[in-house]
């Protein structure tokens, strides 16, 4: 339904930007090589990858062992470094496995595109 929807709207020019958060709950190494297969099978105009970033006053903020997320510094958004590396990660996704992954899918698209 997604490739249609995404097919039909390409067929009236309008770009198509799909925009993916990666660290979530349930983000496996599996789950992104689908992401990356999905991104090269809808072709879309852009992407973006945002990582987590557990907001305070959100449930997974306030419960972030109830979702399987880990945070060192529940005071990240103090620190001038949060835009550039994870602020979370899972008990399955290391913060090195998550920036990993944003390079890899980044790259896929661009290389895809050529």
């Amino acid at each position: 339904k997604i490739k249609n929807a995404i097919d039909l709207i390409k067929k009236y020019d309008i770009e198509v930007h799909v925009s993916f958060i990666l660290g979530c709950p349930g983000d496996t190494v599996e789950t992104y090589k689908y992401t990356e297969e999905m991104i090269h099978l809808l072709n879309p105009t852009m992407v973006s990858f945002n990582m987590l970033r557990p907001m305070p006053g959100t449930d997974i903020y306030t419960n972030p062992n109830k979702y399987g997320i880990l945070m060192e510094d529940r005071f990240w958004f103090e620190r001038d470094d949060w835009t550039k590396e994870p602020v979370s990660y899972t008990r399955e996704l290391s913060k090195n496995d998550i920036l990993y992954w944003k390079k890899r899918l980044n790259k896929s698209f661009v290389l895809g595109r050529n």
